[in-house]
């Protein structure tokens, strides 16, 4: 992916923010060489075929939830993120919310004994 979803002039490029933010993080990864520029499209197109669009399944979840399962795999795969890391960072996330009210930005804390990656 290298340039941003069109806008059809009836609604933004990006359905919902977190496509956005999954979006942004790979291309940062990859402009900063944690992902593959060159094997990334492999990758993604992969990732696509084995989870195809099911029977009135949104199709932009679908496809943001594909890229960030390709992007957790490169990380995973590169050494960049290690499991235990990726999994405790699910339950944070899933925690923070849960716990926050409706309408306001989730927060999610560092976790406590695990080094933030340096990109």
């Amino acid at each position: 992916m290298s340039q941003l979803p069109a806008d059809d002039g009836e609604r933004p490029g990006f359905a919902v923010p977190w496509h956005a933010e999954a979006y942004a993080m790979v291309q940062v990864l990859m402009k900063s060489g944690v992902i593959d520029p060159t094997t990334w499209p492999t990758r993604f197109g992969e990732v696509l075929r084995a989870h195809p669009v099911d029977h009135g399944e949104d199709e932009d979840n679908a496809y943001f939830e594909a890229l960030v399962t390709a992007m957790s795999e490169a990380l995973l795969e590169t050494g960049a993120l290690e499991g235990p890391l990726l999994e405790g960072r699910i339950a944070a996330w899933r925690r923070a919310y849960e716990e926050t009210p409706h309408g306001k930005p989730v927060r999610l804390s560092p976790l406590k004994g695990c080094a933030t990656p340096q990109w």
